[in-house]
């Protein structure tokens, strides 16, 4: 404490905060751009399965298996 009241602060510890400060924000920033992949990531996702996705297997074709004992697999 005495150390810090010396004229010239020889005691100051402003680096240490600003070291603390620095990481946190630099943390922060890491915390927003995960965020921002994952929510980017999640969209290409549904899009793709929106347009990509077709129903192979009609009503009729599930009959016809189900009556033959085929499985979806096994057709």
């Amino acid at each position: 404490m005495l150390a810090q009241r010396e004229k010239g602060r020889r005691g100051s510890m402003v680096g240490v905060d600003q070291a603390l400060a620095d990481k946190e924000k630099r943390a922060s920033q890491r915390n927003i751009g995960e965020q921002t992949r994952r929510r980017k990531m999640e969209d290409r996702q549904q899009a793709s399965c929106s347009t990509t996705t077709k129903s192979v297997i009609t009503q009729e074709l599930a009959m016809t298996l189900d009556r033959t004992n085929v499985s979806d697999r096994q057709a």
